[in-house]
C-alpha cells in the first residue's frame, strides 16, 4: 500500500454491484504531464469553443435542487441538497463544487441510463455523502459500517459504497467529480439492476463512466468515456511493456487479485477493463454493442441469469451468480469463440494505443476514428 501511496494513486473500496461484496477501486497517476495538470484545474476544463449548449444534458429535470437543509455531522456543519434523484449529505466547504454536485450527479444519472443502451431509472432517491476532507469521512464510515469493519482505513484517496449509498469526501477538483461518476455507477447497479454483472463489466462500466468535461462555465458537464488519460496511459504502458492480459485471464480475475500481485497489475486491471467496455461498443464495427445493450437491460429485469442458464447451462449460471467472474457474460450475448473474441481485443487495443492516439484522448474522440 505504501508504494501506492507514493504513486499518489486514488484508492478506495467499493461494492460493485447488485447482492455483491466489497471490492477494490484503484486508479493511478496519468504520465500525459500538462495535460493532466490542466485537468485538476477547476477553470480549464472546457475544450476550445465549446459551448454551454453543446456540453448541455438533453432531459435534465427541470427544476434541479428541490430542498436545501442543514445538516450537522459530528458537530460539523453541511448541508442536504435534495434532487430529483439525489440526496447530497455534504461538509464540504468548496461552494463551487457543491453548487455543480446536483448538476453533475443529475447528468450522470441520465448518462447511465442511456450510454450503453436504454435502461430504467431508479425509482428512488440515492444517497451520496460528500465529507470535507478524509477525517470526516472515517468518522462517517465507521458509522455506517460498525465497528467491526475497519477495511475502509487502507483507503487513502476514495470512497465505500454500498446498497446504493456513496461515502466520498474532497479529493481534489477533478478526482472528486470523476470518483463521483464511477462511484454513481456503482451507486445505479445497486439500485436498478436485479441481477449482478461479471466484476469486469461492472468495474469496466464504472471506469467507462470517468471521462468527462465541463464547459467553461462550470454550468453544464458531458460525459465523453475516451477522455480519461489515466487508464489511456496505464493501458499504453503495459502494451508497450508486453504486460498486457489475455481476455481470458481479464475476465477471470478481480482488482483484488491483481492488486496482491502487484500495484502495476491492478492499475492494467483497470485500464483493461476500461478498454474492454470501449471494444464491445465499437470494436469491430460495433457488432458487440447490441449483445452488450441486452445484456444490461435483461440485468435489470432479473433476466440474465436465466438467458445464461437457458444458453450455457446450469453449472454456468450458477458460477456466474457465485463468482460473478469468467466469460458467460460473452459467450452467451456476444459470441461463443472466445479465441476469436481475445484475437479482436487485441487489435483493438493495439489500434487504441497506436502513436498520435493521445491526442484523440485528450480531445475525447475516439482513436479509432477516421
Amino acid at each position: 500500500m505504501q508504494d501506492l501511496l507514493r504513486m499518489g494513486v486514488r484508492v478506495g473500496a467499493i461494492a460493485a454491484g447488485a447482492g455483491a461484496g466489497a471490492c477494490l477501486f484503484l486508479a493511478g497517476c496519468s504520465e500525459a504531464g500538462s495535460a493532466r495538470n490542466a485537468e485538476n484545474s477547476p477553470t480549464a476544463i472546457a475544450s476550445p469553443g465549446a459551448s454551454p449548449a453543446e456540453l448541455s444534458a438533453p432531459a435534465l429535470p427541470a427544476q434541479l435542487v428541490l430542498s436545501t437543509e442543514a445538516w450537522t455531522f459530528a458537530g460539523k456543519p453541511g448541508k442536504v441538497i435534495t434532487t430529483p434523484s439525489y440526496r447530497i449529505f455534504t461538509t464540504a466547504d468548496w461552494p463551487w463544487m457543491i453548487d455543480s454536485m446536483p448538476r453533475f450527479l443529475e447528468t450522470a444519472l441520465g448518462y447511465y441510463s442511456t450510454a450503453l443502451g436504454p435502461l430504467p431509472r431508479p425509482t428512488r432517491a440515492m444517497d451520496t455523502y460528500l465529507m470535507a476532507n478524509r477525517p470526516q469521512w472515517l468518522d462517517l464510515c465507521r458509522s455506517v459500517l460498525g465497528p467491526d469493519d475497519r477495511s475502509f482505513e487502507q483507503i487513502q484517496r476514495g470512497g465505500v459504497t454500498l446498497g446504493g449509498r456513496a461515502l466520498l469526501y474532497n479529493v481534489g477538483p477533478r478526482d472528486t467529480f470523476a470518483l463521483v461518476a464511477h462511484e454513481g455507477w456503482h451507486q445505479y447497479t445497486q439500485t436498478v439492476l436485479k441481477d449482478p454483472l461479471p466484476v469486469w463489466l461492472e468495474e469496466g462500466i464504472a471506469t467507462y463512466m470517468e471521462g468527462y468535461r465541463w464547459n467553461r462555465q462550470r454550468t453544464a458537464t458531458q460525459f465523453e468515456p475516451w477522455r480519461n488519460f489515466e487508464r489511456f496511459e496505464a493501458l499504453r504502458r503495459a502494451s508497450d511493456r508486453g504486460r498486457l492480459l489475455s481476455l481470458q485471464e481479464l475476465v477471470n480475475t478481480t482488482p483484488q487479485d491483481e492488486l496482491a500481485r502487484s500495484d502495476e497489475r491492478a492499475l492494467t486491471y483497470y485500464a483493461q477493463v476500461w478498454a474492454l467496455v470501449h471494444f464491445l461498443r465499437e470494436g469491430e464495427s460495433g457488432k458487440y454493442a447490441e449483445p452488450l445493450a441486452d445484456a444490461l437491460m435483461d440485468a435489470s429485469r432479473s433476466r440474465l441469469t436465466h438467458h445464461l442458464e437457458r444458453t450455457l447451462g446450469g453449472q454456468a449460471a450458477r458460477s456466474h451468480m457465485m463468482r460473478r467472474r469468467g466469460p458467460q457474460l460473452i459467450q452467451a450475448y456476444c459470441t461463443a469463440d472466445l479465441a476469436m473474441a481475445d484475437q479482436e481485443y487485441a487489435a483493438f487495443i493495439s489500434q487504441v494505443v497506436k502513436p498520435g492516439a493521445a491526442q484523440a484522448i485528450a480531445e475525447g474522440r475516439s482513436p479509432l476514428a477516421k
